[in-house]
């Protein structure tokens, strides 16, 4: 008699390990939900940092701009979902919220918060009323702040880009793009404005810390381009689109710091070079959301099931993992 033996199949390399062990822990939340969390640590730290003296803005500032974002979105979700007769997502408000809290200037008074109100209601609005097909063509966030602007109630200030909260916001776009899958179009952003905005402070005069300083630290090119850029809805379709897309914003973005650069009725500022290139990813290509509905599930293991969803004319299959 003769015993055979089963060989081990050969360990995985270690940077396959450590993808799988990344992808299994960040595919445990939706892309959504990611973006949510991601939000609210930068909310938390940033009040960590007021609290301790760091940050220009005052805690009673953040906490009153906070809870009009919040309340707002959530009150003009749930009122143009009803008359649209469409389900809110309540994610999708929060993030709303998330971004403007770090686009809009902070405060406490009335009128600054009646602004900051406005901006929320406009960024709610743009989801039902600039859609196409169930697609929404421009950043919500983006456009509540230009509505502002152009009533000549408030802007945009990223207050976002600042030195304390850069570790924290470029450690959190970095998972997002890794999550998203979209890793090469915001590096190729951040590197054709970063690139851009430093020779044209060298040329100015500044010298190269100064220059790699201001492109990086005080402007909000991280932020703009792991947390807004990532969107899939307002992307086009192909990658190869979208690195193009990614090239021109990083033009966009960089212009104003050679020059002013005036379009006739506002400045070109980084929310309006955000729907510029989301008229563009619109032109590009058209892609219809889809109604899907939850007809079974099936295990396979502890962390894999099977989930299968209807729509109109064909079943889908999707495996989960995590």
């Amino acid at each position: 008699m003769t015993t055979a033996t089963m060989s081990s199949a050969p360990a995985a390399p270690a940077p396959v390990r450590i993808r799988n062990s990344l992808d299994a822990l960040l595919g445990r939340v939706t892309m959504y939900r990611l973006v949510a969390i991601c939000l609210g640590v930068l909310t938390l730290l940033a009040f960590a940092l007021s609290f301790a003296g760091v940050l220009y803005y005052r805690p009673a500032d953040l906490a009153a701009t906070l809870l009009v974002l919040l309340a707002v979105t959530y009150g003009s979700n749930r009122l143009y979902g009803a008359m649209f007769g469409v389900h809110p997502h309540a994610e999708s408000g929060l993030i709303t919220a998330g971004l403007l809290f770090f686009l809009l200037w902070p405060s406490t008074e009335p009128l600054e918060l009646l602004a900051i109100a406005l901006a929320a209601a406009a960024a709610s609005a743009s989801k039902y009323l600039i859609a196409y097909r169930g697609r929404h063509i421009v950043n919500p966030a983006a456009f509540g702040v230009l509505f502002v602007t152009l009533l000549q109630l408030s802007g945009g200030v990223w207050w976002v880009a600042t030195a304390p909260m850069l570790p924290a916001v470029a450690a959190l776009a970095l998972v997002i793009a890794y999550r998203t899958r979209k890793l090469p179009i915001v590096g190729l952003f951040v590197g054709v404005a970063g690139t851009l905005m430093v020779g044209f402070r060298l040329l100015d005069g500044d010298g190269i810390g100064a220059a790699i300083e201001y492109a990086f630290v005080m402007t909000p090119v991280v932020f703009f381009g792991g947390f807004m850029l990532t969107e899939p809805l307002t992307l086009p379709p192909t990658r190869r689109q979208q690195l193009l897309l990614a090239a021109g914003f990083g033009v966009l973005f960089a212009l104003p710091t050679l020059a002013s650069i005036d379009l006739g009725f506002i400045a070109l500022t980084p929310e309006v070079a955000l729907i510029i290139g989301n008229v563009v990813a619109f032109a590009l290509g058209q892609r219809r959301g889809i109604g899907l509905t939850l007809t079974g599930r099936r295990a396979f293991g502890p962390r894999a099931s099977l989930l299968v969803w209807r729509r109109a004319a064909s079943v889908v299959r999707y495996v989960q993992r995590g």
